[in-house]
């Protein structure tokens, strides 16, 4: 191969065996490649206009003659001119190959040109062609060239193997629809009809239609993707991709999709999403239904406010109707946009309320849920609410009095007292306030009954009346309770008068139906100065606690020292109240001694407050207000549990586990029998249930000796405690038969000091004997104490004198350490 550019000319000269197929390839390494195909007769000459406008230097110099001449039929030489101008210096080289194809045998790979021993720099054209065709048939997706005739000219490996079970029966000459009959009986190709003829026929008309892609499906739901193009010449490139992960993507895409269509078709409300330019994008048809009366009026793109006017001027919207301008006006709907809730009013008193909301991406989310019965009842609340005023306002109208006294109630009351706040400052003149308690109404109605309840309440009511001044104002503002507001001149001191007086005329005996029956009253009284008008209520009634303190039947006068015993006491149950959260209460425990071994032989548990400010609190401190709150058996309740899991401790400390006492009343005994019993069972030292002796015996009913007897059974211990101090009397420890009797420590207390004490001591001590119960003297302070009651003949002893209340930390040290005094 030669160049000669003096003359601005190119030859080129080689041999071919025929000269029907001739093929150019020229590439221009450094802008790009450019594929020829010049096809001759065997006419003396060719000549082809081509446009080669990317190896030029100069973009003047737009065109490039090229000439083709054969020499005839055979042999012969070929010549390819380029008349250029300027040729590129960029160009490296140009490559002619001739491919022989002989009487119809077919080969898969292009024969190599005859001569190749021409040099183009350091490059051989066979190894040029050898490298084309190696990057081609190793490409690892499908590649094929047909001719316009759609004859095979060449395919690669990957080509072939998606087209037959057999690769090497496809071959460079055969037909396309050959090589669609060899995929389709190969089952590489799926098939577009019953029948092979027709599915070939639909494939090559795919063919024809000339396509830039086509989408393929084969076995085992593999997908490819064709792209095809047609060369000048009418040649068609096949190139496939692998799409079958695109396919299998796209399908559960769509699945997807159509599951979600599924799902808000099937949603009962409307829905719907607009895009960022509030075009509709997706609907189900319950908002298709909500937004027009017609079927298909709906479509992909609609922009939000024509749906909207649509339906507004369709009457849909209750709220609209007459507004329909207004309604649909691009003011309004750009507001209503706006809202992220808004409620409608549809057709036939129906409800709905609509959410709104933007996607991050500006979609706009709109969804309806059904609020009709929500609305239908908020409306009849409404009417009720509107009705039981309008009664309320009746009644207040016709009735500031109490029904059954006929004195004003709470509300006449405190009107009263505005109006004396509204008055003008007088100060010749002070007010007063008397808060009345019945001391004994709850023991006449329960035993006399309701009936006679009612008169006695309006006896008070006739006395209070026939008492006070015409400008005082007399209210019952609870079951028992009254309050006199009064006007007094400042020096007359009238509410203690009028206090003594009713106190005279409640203490004689109030006549009833059924007989009569004597109503004590406690009063408190507040007054101006000391008291400020706003406050006289209140601290009338501070005064009243003070006189039912003192023993009732009395009249109790507001001091500021009794406000601040009222807020104290307040502040302790508040502490009371968080303590028991916190579990601030713990057990303390005080020895038990044999008298005759002097050995430990119980323990009675005892509250203790573990306060965080005030540190260790003893009961005296809290335990009236506790019974008063009610929260007396939490506390009980808290200490016995820590108790039995404080034991576990001291189990390994002792030879022999010591009885456990705790102090139960009587209505915990019968609230909490099972859990008492429970956790009396499972400590093995036995456990005894200390009974108050102010427990009334003989007042209470079955239940309570019932309980005891089921206590008793499961081998829990009963014990009288602090007898000898008042109510206990020999028959009711004849009816309780308990197995231990504690004798109050001041009895003990006066041993040694006055004469008969021994002797009393000495009769106790006979009635135990005779019940078999054992003797347990408290109290004991002292060496001699514990020697004159060990000789007396008790069997435990208990007092400082062999320790004091501990907690398990202390208990736990003294029992490693070892040893009482001896008794």
């Amino acid at each position: 191969m030669t160049f000669d550019t003096a003359n601005g000319a190119l030859d080129v000269a080689f041999a071919s065996t025929r000269l029907n197929d001739i093929s150019g390839f020229a590439e221009a390494s450094s802008l790009g490649k450019i594929v020829a195909q010049l096809a001759g007769g065997s006419v003396a000459s060719v000549e082809i206009e081509a446009r080669l406008p990317e190896i030029l230097n100069d973009p003047a110099q737009r065109e490039a003659r090229c000439a083709v001449r054969t020499a005839g039929q055979g042999t012969g030489a070929v010549t390819l001119r380029a008349k250029v101008n300027t040729l590129s210096p960029e160009l490296h080289q140009i490559i002619l190959t001739a491919q022989g194809i002989q009487g119809g045998a077919e080969k898969r790979k292009p024969a190599s040109p005859a001569d190749t021993s021409v040099a183009l720099g350091d490059t051989s054209v066979a190894a040029k062609y050898d490298r084309l065709w190696e990057a081609i048939d190793g490409y690892p997706y499908p590649f094929a060239l047909y001719d316009k005739d759609m004859l095979l000219v060449l395919s690669n490996r990957a080509y072939n193997a998606s087209m037959a079970a057999e690769p090497s029966r496809i071959v460079p000459g055969m037909a396309l629809a050959e090589v669609t009959r060899i995929a389709l009986d190969s089952k590489h190709l799926v098939p577009l009809a019953s029948d092979a003829s027709t599915s070939i026929q639909e494939y090559l008309e795919k063919a024809d239609n000339k396509q830039p892609f086509l989408d393929l499906e084969f076995e085992g739901d593999i997908h490819h993707r064709v792209f095809r193009s047609v060369t000048p010449l009418g040649d068609m490139l096949i190139a496939r991709l692998d799409s079958t992960a695109l396919v299998r993507e796209r399908r559960a895409a769509e699945t997807s999709h159509n599951r979600l269509l599924s799902a808000l078709n099937a949603y009962p409300f409307p829905f719907a999403i607009y895009d960022d330019q509030d075009c509709i994008v997706v609907w189900n048809d319950a908002y298709r239904r909500s937004m027009s009366k017609c079927d298909d009026f709906i479509e992909a793109g609609m922009h939000r406010t024509v749906i909207a006017e649509h339906a507004i001027r369709a009457g849909l919207f209750t709220d609209a109707i007459g507004k329909e301008d207004l309604w649909s006006s691009i003011e309004h709907q750009n507001e209503a946009v706006r809202q992220p809730i808004e409620d409608l009013r549809l057709e036939g008193d129906i409800h709905h309320r609509l959410y709104r909301t933007r996607a991050p991406n500006g979609d706009l989310v709109i969804l309806r849920t059904d609020i009709t019965e929500l609305i239908r009842k908020k409306r009849e609340v409404e009417d009720y609410a509107l009705r039981l005023e309008e009664a309320n306002k009746q009644i207040l109208q016709q009735n500031n009095q109490d029904q059954l006294t006929g004195l004003a109630n709470r509300r006449s009351l405190l009107a009263a007292l505005q109006s004396f706040q509204d008055m003008p400052k007088d100060e010749s003149i002070s007010h007063f306030a008397l808060a009345i308690d019945l001391d004994h109404f709850k023991f006449i109605n329960d035993s006399l009954g309701h009936a006679a309840g009612d008169e006695v309440l309006m006896s008070v009511s006739r006395v209070l009346l026939d008492e006070v001044a015409p400008q005082d104002v007399v209210a019952r503002v609870g079951g028992d309770e009254y309050i006199i507001l009064g006007v007094q001149q400042r020096d007359e001191k009238r509410d203690v008068a009028l206090g003594d007086r009713l106190l005279t005329r409640f203490d004689e005996p109030v006549q009833l139906e059924a007989g009569s029956c004597r109503v004590g009253v406690s009063i408190g009284v507040a007054a101006e100065p000391l008291s400020r008008m706003e406050d006289l209520l209140l601290h009338a009634d501070v005064a009243l606690y003070r006189a039912k303190a003192d023993g009732r039947g009395r009249i109790g006068h507001f001091h500021k020292s009794d406000l601040e015993r009222i807020q104290q006491k307040r502040a302790i149950e508040v502490d009371l109240e968080r303590a028991l959260a916190r579990r601030e209460f713990e057990p303390y425990y005080q020895p038990q001694i044999d008298a005759r071994s002097g050995k430990l032989t119980g323990l009675e548990v005892l509250a203790r407050w573990n306060h965080p400010r005030l540190g260790t609190v003893r009961p005296s401190y809290f335990l009236g207000h506790a019974e008063e709150l009610g929260l007396l058996d939490q506390i009980d309740d808290q200490v016995f549990e820590r108790a039995l899991t404080d034991s576990e401790r001291w189990l390994d400390q002792t030879d022999s586990a010591p009885r456990l006492a705790f102090n139960v009343s009587a209505d915990r005994l019968q609230t909490k029998t099972d859990i008492l019993i429970a956790g009396g069972r499972g400590y093995p030292g036995g456990v005894s249930f200390e009974l108050l002796e102010t427990v009334f015996v003989e007042e209470q009913n079955d239940q309570f000796f019932r309980c005891l007897q089921r206590a008793g059974n499961a081998g829990i211990d009963i014990e009288v405690d602090d007898f000898g101090s008042g109510r206990t009397s020999i028959l009711a420890l004849l009816k309780l038969s308990p197995q231990a009797i504690k004798i109050d420590r001041r009895i003990v207390k006066r041993l040694g000091i006055e004469r008969n004490a021994r002797q009393v001591l000495q009769s106790i001590i006979q009635i135990g004997r005779v019940m078999n119960a054992r003797l347990v003297a408290e109290g004991v302070e002292t060496e001699c104490q514990a020697r004159d009651l060990r000789e007396l003949g008790f069997d435990v002893l208990q007092g400082f004198y062999f320790g004091e209340p501990m907690n398990i930390g202390q208990l736990m040290t003294v029992l490693r350490e070892g040893g009482w005094p001896e008794a």
